[in-house]
């Protein structure tokens, strides 16, 4: 091997390997940078409203305790005093209240008090980590008295350290069995090495650009867990398709370095379409507001650049450096299982399409009873602390909104259209009370409290009610129950021009790579329907509490809409990637034989094994991510991973297969342009 060889080899593993270090060094840092809310933008109503109560309250956020009775019965009422007097003192707390003393803040059995500390706004995520800290050493140094914590601040904690806790999880336990597995399937378990090489750059690339995006926009601690589970599937797939097809090439050439080139010119060339499609698919968050999908937008396109990078230099390097690591491929029969199917499908292909299509509509039918609530304590897992607080709020202090809807309006306490307006709002359907507080000259906060949890449905369809309620007061309405109801009314209004966006240019795209409309066509829609089918399981499985128990999850009766909608678009970009292999391999046969029927069985026999254990070990990493304690993440593991499922079988075993050969030679048509010149 040349000298030049070894200087290209050894600069490219020099320069992924700075990346593997930057990456995981930006891993120590991203954290204390992100934010485990799901707000709208911050020009919507339930945002700008709470900046102006911020700056008008100097308060943003709380901590909270239940202070209850030691073994002994007593000491409940001085320690909650003792305690408030300690949490005052605290930097970062500017107002103590409740205790005894105030009315309301007694339980419905009058032995325990809520003490709740306003925290100061604008601190950093360190310095809030430090002060809860330092509020819960506070409150475990009650004798004999005990406390449970919670409130905004300590929710907002602890979402973020469960965000960590299962993205750590997953990579620790799925991530090694998926390069084991991997390896295996390449034929020697050694070759593990070649998925984890692109794996490593994979997870931790990411992470490298999520803190440089943190350093320019607000970015979600749930992008850390999307992202990274995107790019190391992403990475899994593509490892697998360019070993696959070098194993393939190994057998035919004897020259390990001819062999590498027919890989990148053809696996290789697969790659970076399906990388350009599925950062198409990414590039459909960007037409939305809010902070957190357009974060998720770059950093998964992010992450797709990655992986393709990774695929077309790092694993080409690797084979040139060490090329024996990939076994060459058995001689394989070419009327394998995969192309016997083909043909049993070639013989009924009416009866598979209809069949196939009337299963899918039908797993897919429980979305039309889809139901959305928002982000609150009920993400949790019961044992957490949070959840706890969350519902001994409920049971105790019923009267007490652990996170009301606040309407700040532009009128004293004596105007009578105030007084009209709350007296509106108290009529409402699930409204328990109304309370005024004069906060400026002139300006008033409503405080709402409504039946059931923050962002359960009645609070949302309360906060609908008021900002309709008549009135000629001027007034915003804020909360995390007006926040979830901003959100989607604007990734409602922002969701057909995304769809449009993904499914247009990826129908060039594929048109591009095929040379076939017709083909292409047929690809974005047999998608659809796969994404359809996991819809339809998540509501079936999150929203009717079907497999609660299994899962690990106790159901609320909704979901959340962010993470349908990044099911989709994950989902939608994992299909095609699929889709352009499996097109990829078909279209080479056609191109060589002009035989469609033999092309699609020969096609589907060749690149089907691929992409059925490529689906395999995504659903591996999915389920991963799958068994962690936020339901959210749960939510989008599980999703993703029957999308996978339902995709990489009944759609490209079956459905795909009855379509092209139904289609026949129509399925390469082309306008003159389109077609390759002689």
């Amino acid at each position: 091997m040349s000298s030049s060889h070894h200087v290209s080899h050894r600069l490219v593993f020099l320069v992924w390997s700075l990346v593997v270090v930057l990456g995981a060094l930006s891993g120590a840092l991203v954290f204390d940078r992100l934010d485990s809310s799901l707000d709208p933008a911050a020009s919507s109503e339930a945002e700008s409203t709470e900046a102006r109560l911020i700056s008008l309250e100097g308060v943003e956020g709380s901590i909270g305790a239940i202070v209850r009775p030691g073994l002994d019965g007593a000491g409940a009422a001085a320690a909650a005093r003792d305690a408030a007097t300690k949490l005052g003192k605290l930097d970062g707390i500017v107002g103590v209240g409740g205790g005894p003393e105030t009315p309301g803040f007694t339980s419905v059995d009058g032995e325990s008090y809520l003490v709740v500390a306003a925290v100061e706004p604008g601190l950093s995520g360190d310095e809030t980590e430090a002060l809860i800290e330092s509020a819960r050493s506070v409150f475990g140094e009650l004798e004999p008295a005990i406390a449970e914590l919670g409130g905004s601040a300590v929710l907002d904690q602890e979402l973020g350290d469960s965000a960590e806790a299962d993205l750590l999880r997953a990579d620790a336990v799925a991530v090694p069995i998926v390069i084991l597995l991997t390896g295996l399937a390449l034929g020697r378990l050694r070759a593990s090495a070649f998925p984890l090489a692109i794996v490593l750059v994979a997870v931790t690339g990411p992470l490298a650009i999520l803190l440089g995006l943190s350093l320019l926009t607000d970015v979600s601690v749930f992008a850390i867990n999307v992202v990274s589970m995107f790019g190391i599937g992403l990475a899994v797939d593509y490892g697998l398709l360019i070993g696959s097809r070098y194993r393939e090439e190994r057998a035919r050439h004897e020259d390990p370095r001819a062999a590498v080139a027919v890989t990148m010119a053809t696996a290789g060339r697969a790659v970076t379409f399906s990388g350009i499609t599925v950062a198409v698919a990414l590039s459909g968050l960007l037409v939305f507001r809010e902070p957190l999908l357009r974060s998720l937008a770059y950093g998964g396109i992010g992450a797709v650049l990655v992986a393709v990078l990774a695929a077309r230099t790092l694993l080409p390097a690797f084979l040139r450096r060490f090329p024996s690591i990939i076994p060459p491929a058995p001689e394989s029969p070419s009327d394998g299982i995969l192309y016997r199917l083909s043909r049993f499908i070639q013989r009924r292909p009416g009866l598979v399409l209809v069949g196939v299509i009337a299963v899918l509509v039908v797993a897919a039918l429980p979305t039309l009873d889809m139901k959305f609530e928002g982000l609150d304590a009920r993400s949790l897992p019961i044992e957490s602390e949070s959840r706890g607080f969350a519902d001994s709020m409920a049971d105790e202090f019923p009267a007490i909104p652990l996170a009301p809807i606040e309407v700040v309006v532009d009128a004293a306490g004596d105007d009578r259209r105030l007084i009209e307006f709350s007296a509106g709002i108290a009529g409402l359907s699930g409204v328990q009370s109304v309370a005024a507080e004069p906060l400026s000259s002139g300006v008033t906060k409503l405080t709402v409290a409504v039946d059931g949890p923050p962002t359960g449905s009645t609070a949302l369809d309360a906060v609908r009610e008021i900002r309709l309620l008549p009135t000629a007061v001027v007034r915003g309405v804020t909360g995390e129950a007006a926040e979830e109801v901003d959100l989607l009314e604007s990734v409602s209004q922002r969701l057909p021009a995304a769809l449009a966006l993904i499914g247009l240019i990826t129908l060039a795209l594929l048109m591009v790579f095929t040379r076939a409309p017709i083909a292409a066509l047929k690809a974005l829609v047999v998608n659809l329907l796969s994404v359809g089918a996991a819809f339809g399981a998540l509501v079936w499985i999150f929203q009717y509490g079907n497999l609660a128990s299994l899962l690990g999850f106790q159901p609320i009766g909704a979901l959340e809409a962010i993470i349908l909608l990044l099911t989709f678009v994950f989902a939608f970009g994992l299909s095609m990637d699929y889709e352009v292999f499996l097109l990829a391999r078909i279209r080479e046969e056609y191109d060589a034989s002009g035989d469609n029927a033999a092309a699609v069985a020969v096609g589907l026999q060749r690149s089907g094994k691929v992409v059925t254990q490529a689906a395999f070990l995504i659903v591996v990493l999915f389920v991963g991510f799958a068994a962690g304690d936020l339901i959210l993440i749960k939510q989008l593991g599980v999703g993703l991973a029957l999308a996978v499922l339902v995709d990489a079988t009944v759609v490209r075993a079956l459905l795909v297969p009855a379509i092209m050969v139904m289609m026949g030679d129509r399925n390469w048509w082309a306008p003159a342009f389109m077609r390759p010149r002689s």
